[in-house]
């Protein structure tokens, strides 16, 4: 429950600030804002105890913390803002041309994605709540109506965002029913909507081309084994969903395989039947999209612990609104989530393995 300032350069320890001040728990997402005015935040995020929080009522530990880290400022690497957000879980996008941003709640059904803005000084405001009415959960059905819990309705659980570049848009992706939510949060009036897939589920992760004109979304579904509209192909263990920004449109769902887009070898029985999804980068010429494979939970603790992710998923981007999958990359054996990072010159993606205690180094424009 801190946040903790660290010199790059010598790894010491230079500052260290109590994560809230109005209750956040269990800091688990950080984000840089874009610099507006020669100012710029670190935003931590708190998404608490989801379950702590009654249905209906306002988050008790999810919350915003901001804190100046503008070069010369007199409150550089203090807590400037605080805002609750929404409950559980959350991730943020941000506009280009303002102080506006959106929040997406896991866990809340009231204030699926929040708008807020954070002005000159770090001071953060709620503008407005999408409920999850406004996406056509009105609760006529089961099948409309939200509840985080899934009990009585379905789990909306955003998890993912993504801004487009060419019109400011943000997508969230919507974890439990495959749909992705758009905002304009810079409208006059806030204003916003849906993109369905067929059989898609899961994701955590979205990102836009760098023309711009297209966003992806890497979902878990369909996969191999997969039941009704989430049954996949063989080797099958998701897709990417893209998307344009401008009409809001799906233009394709791109299968995954698991070795590449030949992989014909079935994944039952192995300890990778429960290889998914999980992180992408872009390469810096933009011609190749690569995404990071992690395990889902299994039907076990035993398989959830044995599961295996051993590839680098790769689609080539020549038209970008087509990726293509290449053959994938052999990495290291890592299991549950999978996350990555890119080295300052861009070049180089480094892939994390969990199991195997090792990196694996790869270079993005040459794709080995």
């Amino acid at each position: 429950n801190a946040i903790l300032a660290v010199d790059a350069r010598t790894g010491n320890e230079i500052k260290r600030l109590p994560v809230s001040s109005i209750g956040g728990v269990r800091p688990v997402h950080a984000y840089l804002t874009p610099m507006r005015d020669g100012r710029q935040f670190f935003i931590a995020v708190t998404d608490g105890n989801a379950g702590a929080t009654a249905p209906g009522a306002e988050a008790v530990d999810s919350a915003l913390t901001a804190v100046d880290v503008t070069p010369g400022s007199p409150t550089r690497l203090s807590v400037v803002g605080e805002a609750r957000k929404g409950n559980g879980h959350g991730k943020l996008a941000f506009s280009p041309v303002s102080g506006r941003f959106t929040v997406s709640n896991i866990a809340d059904c009231d204030e699926v994605v929040g708008l807020y803005e954070i002005d000159a000084r770090g001071r953060m405001l709620r503008v407005a709540a999408i409920d999850a009415a406004k996406l056509g959960y009105d609760g006529a059905t089961r099948e409309r109506t939200c509840d985080a819990t899934g009990r009585e309705g379905v789990r909306l659980s955003p998890h993912g965002t993504a801004t487009a570049p060419v019109n400011g848009r943000h997508f969230h992706n919507l974890h439990g029913t495959g749909q992705f939510v758009w905002i304009d949060a810079d409208a006059p009036e806030t204003r916003g909507g849906v993109v369905s897939t067929q059989g898609g589920a899961g994701g955590a992760n979205m990102t836009a081309h760098a023309s711009g004109r297209v966003i992806y979304g890497a979902q878990f579904t369909p996969r191999e084994g997969g039941q009704g509209p989430r049954a996949g192909a063989t080797c099958q263990i998701g897709q990417i969903a893209v998307i344009d920004p401008v009409s809001a449109t799906l233009l394709a769902q791109v299968p995954v395989k698991l070795a590449g887009p030949a992989c014909a070898r079935t994944l039952a029985g192995t300890a990778e039947a429960l290889a998914r999804t999980a992180f992408r980068a872009l390469s810096g010429d933009g011609r190749t999209l690569f995404v990071t494979l992690g395990t889902l939970a299994g039907g076990s603790p035993q398989q959830t612990a044995d599961a295996r992710s051993r590839k680098l998923a790769m689609f080539d981007l020549s038209d970008p609104a087509n990726p293509r999958q290449l053959p994938s990359l052999d990495v290291g054996a890592s299991n549950g989530h999978r996350d990555f990072a890119i080295t300052g010159d861009g070049r180089c993606l480094l892939v994390p393995a969990n199991r195997d205690n090792g990196v694996t180094v790869v270079d993005m424009i040459e794709r080995r």
